[in-house]
């Protein structure tokens, strides 16, 4: 892993858009908002990205402002705008922790967590008013799924700042069309109810009945399809056999810089400490093994498994949460990969080995 990620390190790749890539920058570039219904894969970031900077040399947009899950705007995000040559002249901030700081930073995009839009700084519309008018901004909001229900308090939030911000872009791997409701508040923070409507109350009329149950609304016989007519001008979604990926689909995991030096030591001097443990590797088939171990996150030691890293467990939840119930097949290295898996995510993750 060391090596690729040096590799990596001198030498970014060139990007290269593919067609539905370039189908949704067009979209984006043509500030009626846009959205993005594409898989896991898929490019959907590096689109926003490279869009944003089409839009700013163009003089219609000065600064990019990024809603997401924190764990998407700490990794996801900072990693995209590294791997490529493209992005590499972009600066970037994250509005967590110190907020009043980060947005008096002069950078070209502003990462902020969906919590972000809870805090008191975002509350008090004078002070968002303000950040949010001293240049023109581009929203994206990644994983739009998160603002599929119109009455929760940071939708009603971002609902009073996005006619300050022209250009709209919402992103997400599952749309979950099978429930339409969820398609109102996120296709509204692209057009401000052009097409669905202003009001989830008048949504609900055209295209919704009351549940026999008694509770919510149950979408009116051929809504999905009307709905899927309204929204389809702009919005980008592929086909299911398209949407596969026909390639493999690199994510570059940089390691911390103190694990990178473990790293490092176990490989060079066969020995490292991590903690109060010293890990020795005798022979370089040993070492090996450990590098590999060290590389997935876990090391064996002693009869017992001691963990090292996350990164990768953190990268697959991110994943898990695009797919937002999409199944997925995971192949894993390690036995201790299956259990660190099952303890993140807080269930018995059903495994296929042992024969």
């Amino acid at each position: 892993m060391t090596t690729q990620m040096k590799q990596w390190q001198r030498s970014k790749q060139k990007w290269q858009p593919r067609p539905e890539q370039v189908r949704g920058m067009k979209l984006i570039c043509g500030g009626q908002g846009a959205r993005l219904f594409l898989h896991p894969g898929k490019g959907k970031t590096s689109v926003v990205l490279k869009s944003f900077q089409i839009l700013k040399k163009a003089g219609f947009v000065d600064h990019l402002l990024v809603l997401a899950p924190l764990r998407v705007v700490t990794t996801s995000w900072p990693s995209q705008m590294e791997y490529w040559e493209d992005f590499e002249g972009l600066t970037h901030t994250l509005i967590h922790g110190d907020i009043p700081a980060a947005m008096k930073q002069d950078v070209d995009v502003y990462l902020m967590n969906y919590e972000g839009l809870l805090s008191k700084h975002w509350q008090h519309l004078p002070t968002a008013t303000k950040f949010l008018t001293k240049g023109r901004f581009m929203l994206a909001v990644d994983e739009s799924t998160k603002m599929k229900n119109s009455n929760i308090k940071r939708f009603k939030t971002i609902k009073k700042l996005l006619p300050l911000m022209e250009y709209r872009t919402i992103m997400t791997g599952t749309p979950k069309p099978n429930k339409l409701e969820d398609l109102f508040s996120q296709c509204y923070i692209t057009d401000l109810g052009d097409d669905l409507g202003q009001y989830v109350t008048h949504f609900r009329r055209q295209y919704m009945v009351p549940s026999f149950s008694g509770f919510g609304f149950d979408a009116q016989p051929g809504a999905m399809e009307r709905v899927a007519e309204k929204i389809s001008p702009t919005t980008l979604q592929l086909e299911y056999e398209e949407a596969v990926p026909s390639q493999t689909v690199d994510v570059i995991l940089p390691l911390p810089p103190e694990t990178v030096r473990h790293y490092e030591e176990l490989k060079d001097e066969f020995l490292t400490v991590l903690g109060d443990s010293v890990v020795v590797a005798p022979t370089v088939a040993a070492s090996l093994g450990k590098l590999r171990q060290f590389a997935q996150g876990a090391l064996y030691f002693e009869q017992e498994t001691l963990p090292v890293h996350e990164v990768k467990i953190d990268a697959l939840e991110n994943l898990l949460a695009e797919l937002d119930g999409e199944p997925l097949f995971c192949l894993t290295a390690f036995k201790s990969d299956v259990e660190r898996i099952r303890e993140r995510l807080g269930y018995t993750v059903p495994y296929i080995g042992s024969g």
